[in-house]
């Protein structure tokens, strides 16, 4: 029994080297028998995790359409009197056959009835009601932004007061003959038009009829 023992003791190393041959073994019958399998390598797609969305190509700052804010509204006068056009504006010299003598006429003449209504060509503020022996009872409105319309030859009639604020249409005056520059002409309306200070042709807000 000691030889047994002492057997084993000396080669003890190679009983366990041939253990670990025996357990190896054994793992590899088990697995293939069995088909135990390895962990996969991660390949592409991760459990868990959201695949991105595709989306389609549009800019980032793509501009939104707005309604432009500064859109001006386009200004038109009607007309001052119901009449037609006695005198032409002219910013070269005419003949006045009151005076004898060649002017500007740096406004636009309206034959009608004397006493005619006179409206008002477009909204705005009596600015002024002014009598002059030359040019007779003159109004001046205020369109705004720089913009004003004159009526003179007026009657000589206390209709409307300075601050009044009117509409397109509404009667300002009533055609007369209190402008004696102009007298020979009849009872008719001296219209002018203001621009930032500068008197301008009436016809760059009002179309006028077929002469």
């Amino acid at each position: 029994m000691s030889k047994i023992f002492s057997f084993i003791k000396r080669n003890s190393f190679y009983f366990i080297i041939g253990l670990c041959a025996l357990i190896i073994g054994l793992s590899i019958t088990l697995v293939s028998i069995f088909g135990f399998e390895t962990e996969k390598p991660l390949t592409g797609e991760i459990s868990g995790v959201d695949k991105p969305v595709d989306t389609p190509d549009t800019p980032v700052d793509t501009p939104i359409d707005t309604p432009n804010q500064n859109v001006s509204t386009k200004i038109e006068f009607i007309y001052p009197v119901n009449g037609y056009v006695l005198k032409d504006y002219s910013d070269t010299v005419v003949f006045n056959s009151t005076l004898n003598r060649y002017s500007k006429h740096t406004a636009i003449d309206f034959y009608a009835e004397d006493g005619a209504p006179v409206y008002a060509v477009y909204d705005g503020v009596i600015e002024s009601v002014d009598y002059n022996l030359l040019t007779g009872v003159t109004i001046t409105v205020d369109h705004g932004n720089g913009l004003k319309t004159v009526y003179n030859s007026l009657l000589n009639e206390d209709l409307i007061t300075v601050g009044t604020e009117v509409l397109q249409g509404d009667t300002i005056g009533f055609v007369s003959n209190t402008n004696l520059q102009e007298s020979k002409d009849g009872a008719h309306l001296h219209f002018e038009v203001i621009e930032n200070s500068q008197v301008i042709n009436p016809e760059k807000y009002l179309v006028l009829d077929e002469k």
